[in-house]
């Protein structure tokens, strides 16, 4: 017999309903599927699946996950990718200082790949993995992208109270760079990995959607095979360049110089993203920076981007990859006696 339980809120502590069962660290069980938690390297990790997912169909799932195995295939291998992905986030937090906001203590596996994103989760950095890049094992990629956003921000907000959102000189020159690369040649927008026997066409050959050449060659498209929109803003461009960077540099290069074919003002410009690129996170680096002549438009473009969204409180999944006790689960669960 299952006892049905509401959400719990802050309002109203209720004992914790977490169980620790390996392969998990921790894990939550809801009425329609389970949360599970491993924390890897200071980074907590957790993933909600539905009780379809681990092959349960007929056997209400609690019960069938409680008073059966804890280790049923395929959790032991979501548990090794979930570990490989704390350990990526990790190596990505090494470029914040110890006690940064902005650095990422929460990966929440949910949704699909349009949900993966940087978020604001109760004054902390999380990062939001689409499950279908987690099955797929592309989550490397939406990794380097989505933690890029937060060495930007910490950019952003470093010199002053971080409600003042007063940025360093790397943010600024970063931003006036974005400006500046938007006044390039439009191309096409790219469909697929760049293939350097094949590059993708920089003339338009119909009515297809296209973009500054200089934005464009950023694009998470052309060095992870999907996704990028560095176009939206100076945040979305650093983070669509760093993740590059820091998966292929070589293949960043060879992009930018592509895209230079259609607009000679990129091969200068592009050479300044690359020397800017590695200073990321070097702060002593950063301080030396001489911020742009007139800042004025990328001051602007920063303020445009804004903070971070904030996902405290939500009431949805990822609200409960924030907050587990909130998921709604059994009080208690009855398994038959033998």
């Amino acid at each position: 017999m299952l006892q049905r339980d509401t959400p719990a809120t802050k309002t109203a502590p209720v004992q914790s309903r977490a169980r620790s069962y390996a392969p998990w660290n921790r894990v939550w069980i809801g009425h329609d599927g389970l949360l599970g938690e491993v924390v890897e390297k200071g980074v907590t990790v957790r993933m909600f699946r539905d009780w379809e997912a681990m092959g349960i169909k007929d056997t209400p799932g609690p019960q069938a996950y409680e008073c059966g195995p804890h280790d049923r295939a395929p959790i032991p291998d979501w548990v090794k990718k979930m570990r490989d992905v704390g350990r990526l986030t990790a190596a990505a937090n090494d470029k914040l200082p110890a006690g940064s906001a902005q650095r990422v203590a929460i990966v929440a596996i949910v949704g699909d790949s349009s949900s993966s994103a940087y978020r604001w989760a109760n004054g902390q950095g999380l990062v939001v993995v689409g499950v279908d890049a987690f099955d797929a094992g592309t989550y490397g990629e939406t990794i380097a992208h989505e933690t890029a956003h937060a060495l930007y921000e910490h950019h952003s907000v470093r010199k002053g109270k971080p409600e003042a959102r007063t940025p360093d000189a790397f943010a600024l020159r970063f931003a006036d760079l974005y400006t500046r690369l938007q006044d390039t040649e439009g191309v096409p927008i790219p469909k697929g990995k760049f293939d350097p026997a094949k590059p993708p066409p920089l003339e338009f050959q119909g009515t297809e959607s296209g973009r500054s050449a200089g934005l464009v060659m950023v694009m998470d498209e052309l060095w992870a095979g999907a996704g990028g929109h560095p176009w939206d803003g100076p945040d979305e461009f650093f983070a669509s360049a760093y993740g590059a960077y820091r998966q292929d540099p070589k293949l960043l290069k060879r992009i930018i110089s592509h895209y230079a074919k259609k607009d000679k003002k990129i091969t200068a410009l592009g050479k300044e993203l690359l020397e800017l690129l590695p200073l990321a996170g070097n702060y002593k680096a950063a301080d030396a920076l001489k911020p742009p002549a007139d800042p004025k438009e990328a001051e602007a473009a920063l303020r445009k981007a804004g903070a971070p969204w904030d996902v405290s409180g939500y009431q949805d999944v990822l609200g409960w990859a924030v907050d587990p006790e909130r998921m709604p689960g059994p009080r208690s669960i009855a398994c038959p006696v033998p």
